[in-house]
Parts: C-alpha cells; structure tokens; sequence
C-alpha cells in the first residue's frame, strides 16, 4: 500500500508542474517594407523565426491558430521623415548627420485582441552578423514579456473513456452465519461515453470472486467466481487542470461464472471516482460501496445477503476529442 501512495503521489506532482502549461503559439507573417535588397526582408523573416523556435515556442504557418504575433517591418529614413507620425516615433534616432539609412521595426501583437503588447527597433545598414545578434536581443526581449499560457481545463475533454482496473473488494455475508471475506481481488474493463461536459454513462465488465462461509465448521463455505456488469451515472467535476473528482450511482448484474452459487440479480451501489492526469490518460482511485436488492443463496443449503466494499486503482485513456 505504501508503494501505491507513492506512485500516486509521484504522478500528481507530475501532472502539476509537467502539464499545466504549453508552448506560445507564434506567427510570423512575411516582413513589410523594402530595404536595398529583396534579401533583407528574406533575412529577418529567417532570423524572426529561427529566434522564435530557438526559445521553445511554437511556430504556426496561419495566424488565427495563433497566440501572438511578431511582426516585422523595413522603413527607410525618408519614410519616416514623410510622415508626421513616424517622425515622432524615431525621433530618438534621427540625429543629424547619421549616416544610417534603414530602421527595421517588429512588434508584437496579441492575436485575439490585435493589441500591441512591445515593439522595438533597430538601426541598419547592411544584413550581417550584428544585425542578426540584434534581431536575436529584440526578440528575446520580445518574448519575455510573454506571460505562460496555462492548459484549458479540457485535458478530460474526450466522448468516450476504456479503463482497465484492479479491484480490492472486501464482502460482508449475513445468514445464521455472519463472515467477511477481507482478501478478495478482481479486474476490471470499462467504458465510460461522455453526453455533457458534467454529466457521462459508465458500464463495462470486472470479475470479483465470493467466499461464502457457511458456518464454524471446517470446510463449510462456498467459493465462486462472479461477472458484474455495471451500470452508472456519474457527475464530472474538473476543479483543477490535473484532477478530476466524479460521484456515481447505478446498479450491475450478477452471473455466477462457475454455478456455484446464485447472487442476487442486481445490486445497487454508490461511490466516487479520484481521476489525476498522468501522461496520455489518468489514473483512477475509484472507491465505493454496493449491496444486493434481493437475497443471494447456495440452492438447497442456505440464504444470505451481501454487503460489498471496492477500491480500484486503474488507468484510464480517452477517445474521440469532443467538438468545442
């Protein structure tokens, strides 16, 4: 047991500071302007984007996938003095007798609101190594004032879930004879179908074993090997983009594998399922607690109900991304 804590211990931290956040999302369209040559726009375009994917973001080709924006622009020095505003802007860099003849500008723009969040500048007169030591600077700075864009809680987001699980799944039989069968084990498969973002449908199969006890007599009990299929409703809470916490009910039928006993057709159960994300899927700590709506017997010797306890531990991935 002490292992199991660790290893969900190991795979929360892990999903905390591993998946909380993703690479920006950066486009960088073709650079405006004209400098002496064609080149010069080719050379920053080139130097923008090996900057950008350098510095571990994402580099997208269309601009509505994308979270920012860098965008460059060549301006020669008799555009700015033709324009009133521009003239204004780089005033701090027209000084008498300069001998420079082009700025080339990049902003950075947020896709969504089309907000300018910096913008920099350079004085140039031919594309060489210092050029592209400054275009690095400008960008780093650029980027650094992005803020990390934490993960939408929709990592649990999928139509339909498999789960394969292992079952601790302690019983209590009450006749003339009361026993508790404390090691009892058992596996299971699910599938859970999202319909709504709060609310999915659960069945599947898993196999649990019974150990009945008679009475004190030795060798007076019964073993049998029993098939649930369950049926649940379950309520999906994401408080958190790593963790999901779902309460259930339903019932499941009962079929004696090996005929040695006869278990009530269905029994009713209620419980709550713990989902932390790890890798691809989730783990699940799947906890709860079941009885049977009718009574259970061994044909011809005795009648008893039953009581059942079930801890799975499990791991759970999802399909078929839902549409947003």
């Amino acid at each position: 047991m002490k292992y199991v804590f660790l290893a969900v211990i190991f795979f929360t931290c892990f999903s905390i500071y591993s998946q909380t956040f993703r690479e920006v999302k950066i486009y960088v369209p073709p650079v405006e302007g004209s400098g002496r040559t064609e080149a010069d726009n080719s050379f920053f375009f080139r130097q923008i984007a090996y900057e950008v994917i350098s510095r571990q973001n994402t580099l997208v080709r269309v601009r509505n996938t994308s979270d920012f924006i860098l965008n460059g622009k060549i301006l020669s020095v008799n555009e700015i003095l033709s324009s009133e505003e521009l003239s204004n802007l780089y005033s701090n860099l027209l000084v008498s007798g300069s001998i420079m003849e082009y700025i080339f500008l990049l902003e950075l723009f947020n896709t969504t609101s089309n907000e300018i969040i910096g913008r920099q500048s350079i004085i140039y007169n031919s594309t060489d190594e210092s050029a592209a030591e400054l275009v690095s600077i400008m960008v780093f700075n650029m980027l650094s004032v992005i803020p990390e864009i934490e993960v939408e809680n929709n990592w649990y987001n999928n139509r339909l879930y498999i789960e394969l699980k292992a079952l601790w799944a302690p019983r209590i039989y009450t006749s003339e004879y009361q026993s508790i069968h404390w090691f009892n084990f058992g596996i299971g498969i699910t599938a859970e179908y999202h319909f709504s973002d709060f609310l999915s449908l659960d069945t599947g199969v898993q196999f649990t074993q019974d150990w009945v006890v008679i009475s004190a007599a030795a060798g007076n009990e019964e073993r049998d090997l029993i098939l649930e299929v369950p049926l649940a409703l379950k309520l999906v809470i994401k408080p958190v983009n790593f963790a999901a916490i779902s309460p259930y009910a339903g019932i499941f039928y009962n079929y004696s594998v090996m005929n040695k006993t006869r278990p009530s057709d269905f029994s009713a159960f209620a419980g709550l399922e713990v989902s932390l994300r790890a890798g691809p899927g989730m783990i699940t700590i799947n906890p709860r607690f079941s009885f049977d709506l009718s009574i259970s017997t061994i044909p011809g010797r005795i009648e008893y109900t039953r009581y059942m306890m079930q801890i799975g531990i499990g791991y759970k991935i999802g399909f078929f991304p839902k549409n947003n």
